[in-house]
């Protein structure tokens, strides 16, 4: 656990989807704290982040 005194206005977090998919399957089993639901949410919402960027330069490398 870390303590911070200043606020954490952003968070990157690059990781295999596959690595995401086995946490989320993990964390089902526990209760989740409101940090943790914040994590899981925040790697989630990264991850889409990256795909549409991967599905853009896909598409310029077309063209």
């Amino acid at each position: 656990m870390a303590i911070l005194k200043h606020d954490v206005k952003r968070v990157m977090i690059s990781m295999p989807k596959s690595f995401l998919k086995d946490l989320d399957a993990h964390l089902q089993n526990f209760a989740l704290t409101d940090r943790s639901r914040w994590i899981l949410e925040a790697a989630k919402e990264k991850l889409a982040q990256e795909k549409v960027l991967l599905n853009e330069i896909n598409e310029n490398n077309k063209e």
